[in-house]
């Protein structure tokens, strides 16, 4: 049975957060998942979660729910929305929605909203650990997002071209300019970290002791670990990305 959760933050670093998020994604296709899924679904999860620093309950994307759904915890934490003008109207009417401002795209109106709870688009999933979250994550991408989910590992996928993909099958509300804008720039960030700085044969300097018994994936968790291992995501080196907080 689903149960109501407090809304604790739950913080992580860029570098926890890509390492949860190859490993979940890597152990759910079977194989190693290209450069441009993962710096696409990376540069998301930086965009929804501030970078990991507004995380709540481990949900690594702003992944929604309803109390009504069984199985799932949930938290009501306090969120915007930005809708056409129509809709916002309707919205507008509840006292838990108050108007912020107001933007023009393409000749349509768009309202943007801050909700409080408890609200029902306040509800978010929670979960009780990273592995937990990025599992879901991914599961759910796949299974209610499957045209974004296949862009991922198309040829030649844009951060332009994942941005449309979510819009299209209402993933986000944001302006999709705007979202494309974010994950072009966080697609740049994330390059620098998986091909740019490259470490020597040091290793990971930090262990996440995570499936190490599991013989099912342990070739593919060998996998995980040696990419990681090539480039500086922990350890010393860390300090030369200058990359924000985490740095």
């Amino acid at each position: 049975m689903a149960k109501q959760q407090p809304p604790t933050r739950t913080p992580m670093t860029r570098n926890d957060g890509l390492y949860w998020l190859i490993w979940c994604l890597a152990r759910h296709i079977g194989t190693m998942p290209p450069d441009a899924a993962i710096l696409l679904t990376f540069g998301q999860w930086c965009l929804e979660t501030g970078n990991g620093q507004s995380i709540v309950g481990y949900n690594p994307a702003g992944l929604k729910t309803s109390p009504l759904i069984g199985g799932i915890d949930y938290t009501f934490t306090p969120t915007r929305e930005r809708l056409g003008i129509g809709p916002a109207a309707h919205w507008l009417k509840d006292p838990r929605v108050t108007e912020l401002s107001r933007s023009v795209e393409n000749g349509v109106t768009y309202v943007t909203m801050r909700v409080v709870p408890d609200h029902p688009a306040c509800c978010f999933r929670w979960y009780p650990t990273p592995e937990a979250g990025f599992t879901d994550y991914v599961e759910l991408l796949e299974r209610r997002f499957g045209k974004a989910w296949a862009y991922l590992f198309s040829a030649g996928a844009t951060p332009a071209g994942f941005a449309r993909a979510l819009k299209l099958q209402g993933y986000y509300t944001d302006s999709e300019a705007k979202y494309a804008a974010a994950l072009a720039s966080l697609w740049t960030a994330g390059n620098s970290l998986l091909i740019a700085y490259k470490a020597s044969e040091r290793g990971l300097a930090v262990e996440h002791p995570v499936h190490d018994d599991d013989a099912a994936h342990a070739a593919l968790y060998a996998d995980v670990r040696a990419l990681l291992a090539t480039t500086v995501l922990y350890g010393p080196e860390r300090a030369t990305l200058a990359w924000g907080p985490d740095a």
